[in-house]
Formats: C-alpha cells, sequence, structure tokens
C-alpha cells in the first residue's frame, strides 16, 4: 500500500490519436493507442513504451492524463524502437515523480509492484514477484533483454512502471507473453525493460531525440526460422554504402561468429553488437555456399 501511494501520483495514462497512412491507395486513417506511462522529473518529462505512439508521432495529438484527473498535451522528445522507448515532455513544476534504483542488483523472486492503466480503465496496481532476470525475448523480430515478472499484466500497462518494495523504480513494463501456437494470452509472463538500460536510452533521447552512435553492420538478417533454421543468421540484403559490403558480405552468406564470438542466433549478433560502437573493426565469420570465410 505505501508503495502504490508513493508512486500513483507519478503515474500516467497516455492516450495518442492520429493518421496513418494505409487502407486501399495508401490513404490515411484514423488510429489511436493507449498506455500508461510515467513522470521522471518535476518539470514534466515523461517516459513510455515507443509502442504506445508507434505510428501516431508525425500527425498525433497526444494526451496525458494525471492521477488527479489533470490533463496535460505532450510533446515527443525522441523516441527509440529498439529498446521500445519514448520521452515525452507536459509543461508542468513541482509535479512528483519517479525515482530509479540500480537493475543490476535484482534478486531472482524479489517482491515487484506495477502500477498503470490496464485496459485503459484507469490507474491501478498489481503485485507479484521477479520470476527471471535478463530474459531474452524478441518482439516483432527486435531483440531485447527484460526482466520477466508473474505480475498482471494487460493491455495499457505499457509504459508503466515495475516497483520494488522500497518503491523504487526497477523497470518499464512493455510486453507479455502470448502463446507460440496461438493468440491466447499466458498468464504469469510479464516483462519490462531493466532501468538500467531506461536510464542509458533516457539520457540519449534527452540529449540527441535519438540514439546516437549505435553501431551496425549493414545488413538486413533473417530471424524467423522459416527461412533458415540452422546455426548463425543469414543475411537476406547488405544495404548499399555500408561497411558490411565494403568488407564483402553478400546476402545468402551465414554469419557464424563476431571477433570470435559464436552467433548461433539473431539473438546472439544483437548482443555483440550492443557491445561495439562506431568505428570499432571487427572480425566476422560467415559461411559461404557451404565454405567458411
Amino acid at each position: 500500500a505505501e508503495v502504490y501511494a508513493a508512486n500513483v501520483n507519478s503515474t500516467v495514462s497516455i492516450n495518442a490519436t492520429g493518421k496513418v497512412t494505409g487502407g486501399f491507395w495508401g490513404s490515411s486513417q484514423a488510429a489511436a493507442s493507449a498506455g500508461s506511462g510515467f513522470i521522471l522529473s518535476q518539470d514534466g518529462y515523461i517516459v513510455t513504451n515507443e509502442h504506445v505512439i508507434d505510428g501516431l508521432v508525425d500527425e498525433s495529438t497526444l494526451e496525458v492524463k494525471a492521477y488527479n484527473g489533470q490533463t496535460y498535451s505532450a510533446k515527443v522528445i525522441g523516441y527509440d524502437a529498439k529498446t521500445d522507448l519514448a520521452l515525452l515532455k507536459i509543461d508542468g513544476q513541482d509535479l512528483p515523480y519517479a525515482s530509479f534504483v540500480d537493475s543490476g542488483q535484482l534478486m531472482l523472486g524479489q517482491d515487484v509492484i506495477a502500477i498503470g492503466n490496464p485496459l485503459g480503465l484507469g490507474i491501478s496496481c498489481s503485485n507479484g514477484i521477479i520470476s527471471a532476470l535478463e530474459k531474452e525475448i524478441a518482439i516483432n523480430n527486435v531483440y531485447m533483454t527484460v526482466i520477466q515478472t508473474n505480475a498482471a499484466v494487460n493491455a495499457g500497462n505499457s509504459g508503466g512502471g515495475l516497483f520494488d518494495i522500497n518503491g523504487n523504480l526497477i523497470g518499464i513494463v512493455n510486453a507479455k507473453k502470448a502463446s507460440n501456437y496461438s493468440n491466447t494470452s499466458v498468464e504469469g509472463m510479464g516483462y519490462a525493460i531493466p532501468a538500467n538500460t531506461v536510464t542509458r536510452i533516457i539520457e540519449e533521447l534527452m540529449n540527441n531525440g535519438y540514439v546516437k552512435d549505435r553501431a551496425t553492420l549493414g545488413v538486413k538478417a533473417a530471424a524467423n526460422s522459416f527461412y533458415y533454421t540452422g546455426d548463425g543468421v543469414l543475411v537476406t540484403e547488405v544495404i548499399e554504402g555500408s561497411s558490411a559490403e565494403k568488407a564483402g558480405i553478400q546476402a545468402n552468406d551465414i554469419i557464424t561468429a563476431l571477433d570470435g564470438q559464436p552467433v548461433s542466433t539473431y539473438a546472439d549478433l544483437v548482443k555483440l553488437l550492443e557491445s561495439e560502437t562506431v568505428g570499432d573493426t571487427v572480425d566476422i565469420s560467415i559461411l559461404r555456399d557451404g565454405k567458411a570465410m
């Protein structure tokens, strides 16, 4: 109860409405999204998930509603689809805000509380434990390392906070597991972006509006086993002018290692690239027509 009382006033609901291109002949259609967020600073910076505003950034109206019922218009400071984080700003002073804790100190089994706006029905909380640490998941072929919790989370919780028993913010709720075989939701498998990831990305968004100097190879790859089922990552396209093209990598090559570290899955490649910076030189092992190069 004390954790909820300490953080409910910094939790907000977010409604985004706008137009997206779709339908027949590329016509524009009305679209809407709803989610949660929390106030990060006294002057009104707000963190939420990128997918809450996805596709609605250019021509959208973002409305933020605080727990006391007051509504604000928000502008987008920046967003990052790779980590599913977005930074918004409302005009305000002396606003209640949440505080981060080092998510590297979290323990399996410790108590947590999720606060958000599930199903758009108003701010509420649910409790549970941390059921897995450093869990690797894929959302729309974007791989990320998250905290897993059995606290109940549903549509609308996205962007809301996951708190420890002392009321410190340890992560941002962003997903719920669905069955691999159907669209049926699976209970007790919610995910949150760790606080250490959030603080790093939000600093970039606040300073630049985007994540600066993120290392890339310059290839498109098949993350779906329908295209490739063996070890390694199948290159489906090489971006013109990229480092990969200059190095001689070709479509249909299979990347098997990066700097001597084995690459068995797309997640392996993504994780290894995250430790590199722009300008680094790396050795890449590939298979081409069955020949190691």
